[in-house]
């Protein structure tokens, strides 16, 4: 049986809502902005703080109605800076028109419909980085190629993890390659595809990607990623690139996805320094675009991280907001680590959640336990 402290009792209202802030919703006036944790009439009381905030419910418990579009509202109406993952385009529908209202600049990225979005091209920033030439240049660059590797290429689910990493960093591989000797119109995650798809070709006693590679300079980044692939036996390596050209796929089957993810509408530098809110429309009942979604977040945490690192103080002088729905679906190297850092960089997570078995399948034990630790705010949505 459960032990019950003697005397427990739950907390008053007075004290539920100690440290929120209170707006009057009529007005258009938020003296702060963040997850809701309590309303009446017309007054939201939000989580104003530094913390970060996980919120847990099912399909129709109103994560949406009650906690992500609040939240962006307020945020918008206090000024702060917004990245959101919104399923079926609700938040956009929701909340757009307010960001117009306050002269925001509007990035979407609309994997729904490719032909109606801004374009990111996820190499782009990365290949920026790499071309100043210097070694930390380079090294940055690279960690940022490796995380966009692992958003797509890596299957925390899998049983046997050797295929998902090993595609991880045969793709690392052919990327910083790319970086190397590509032309810079050609620096794209189709063109990388691509590479894969024709690299087991025979070109005289071996393949195009093992002659090629073997005039590389057997200490770069880009030879040690991929050595690991075209040196093993020809049916281990068979796997690794069957399991690669799985990940890839997407990038070869849409010329309007193609289109949308190899150009830039947009900076990051620009992010990090304007009013800004990113919608991230996927459509709802797949999870197909959740790898590209993943690099996308994380570049932006990478880059917005890069830019605070510019200020006096290593802070965004505007807080930026990461509105999650559906954390469960992406893959996020290193999420523990960086929601543990993120505050101090004036960055904030709102994570929301279906269950805590999307976390469980993508995390260990260790790792939750960051991630918990860190969203002092939970809310738990109840039909």
């Amino acid at each position: 049986m459960s032990k019950v402290i003697s005397g427990a009792r739950f907390a008053t209202q007075e004290e539920f809502l100690q440290g929120c802030v209170a707006s009057k919703l009529a007005t258009g006036k938020f003296a702060g902005c963040g997850i809701p944790i309590w309303s009446s009439r017309d007054i939201m009381y939000t989580d104003n703080s530094e913390s970060h905030a996980l919120a847990v419910g099912s399909t129709g418990t109103g994560k949406s109605s009650e906690g992500a579009i609040p939240a962006i509202i307020s945020m918008l109406r206090c000024g702060e800076s917004v990245i959101a993952t919104d399923i079926k385009s609700e938040l956009y529908a929701a909340t757009s028109g307010i960001a117009k209202e306050m002269g925001y600049k509007i990035v979407v990225l609309n994997f729904s419909d490719p032909l109606r979005s801004h374009c990111w091209n996820p190499l782009s920033e990365p290949y920026q980085i790499y071309k100043g030439g210097t070694i930390k240049d380079v090294d940055e660059a690279a960690l940022l190629v490796y995380d966009i590797a692992y958003g797509i290429c890596s299957d925390p689910k899998a049983k046997d993890r050797y295929w998902d990493l090993s595609s991880v960093e045969y793709t690392n591989g052919l990327i910083m390659a790319a970086f190397e000797d590509a032309e810079e119109s050609e620096i794209n995650m189709r063109s990388i595809a691509y590479m894969s798809s024709i690299g087991e070709s025979m070109q005289g006693n071996d393949t195009v990607l093992k002659k090629y590679f073997s005039k590389k300079d057997k200490n770069s980044i880009a030879y040690t990623s991929v050595v690991g692939t075209i040196n093993v036996a020809p049916n281990t390596r068979s796997c690794i690139i069957s399991t690669d050209r799985r990940a890839k796929r997407i990038f070869l089957a849409s010329q309007g996805l193609s289109k949308m993810l190899s150009g830039m509408d947009f900076s990051f530098k620009e992010l990090s320094k304007e009013k800004t809110i990113v919608y991230i429309i996927c459509p709802g009942g797949s999870s197909a675009f959740s790898p590209i979604v993943s690099c996308f977040v994380s570049q932006a945490y990478n880059m917005l991280v890069h830019y605070a690192q510019e200020e006096p103080d290593n802070r965004l002088a505007r807080r930026f907001n990461f509105v999650l729905d559906e954390f469960g679906n992406l893959v996020l190297n290193d999420f523990p680590q960086r929601i543990s850092l993120a505050r101090g960089y004036n960055i904030r997570f709102l994570l929301f959640i279906q269950n805590l078995s999307q976390l469980q399948s993508k995390y260990s034990s260790d790792e939750m336990e960051t991630i918990f630790s860190n969203c002092l705010t939970k809310i738990y949505y109840n039909a």
